[in-house]
């Protein structure tokens, strides 16, 4: 979408920076989440769970979930600042969130 909100090279340099900072921290929490989630399977088909351990785990499971979907969110709003005004309604219009694609 670089063309259609006419993205400056020092914002796009600015996103990729801001891409490879959010992969770079959200990537092993996914990872962690994929672990957690075979580690449940894995003691539920062979039979080893215990009720404090289910708790456990998926409290565990909430934190990784809830740390990946802030870091998620919390890169938006950096990214929100690096575009102007009329490029976020836009972006929000060439996404669907509002209104009509011009």
């Amino acid at each position: 979408m670089r063309d259609a909100l006419g993205v400056t090279d020092e914002q796009a340099s600015r996103t990729k920076t801001l891409l490879d900072q959010m992969k770079a921290e959200t990537i092993p929490l996914g990872r962690r989440i994929i672990e957690k989630e075979t580690e449940l399977d894995r003691l539920f088909s062979e039979r080893k769970i215990t009720s404090a351990h289910l708790a456990e785990m998926t409290k565990t499971m909430a934190d990784l979930q809830g740390a990946l979907r802030a870091a998620h969110l919390r890169y938006h709003l950096e990214m929100a600042e690096l575009l102007t005004p009329e490029q976020i309604r836009r972006y929000s219009q060439l996404r669907g969130y509002s209104g009509q694609v011009d």
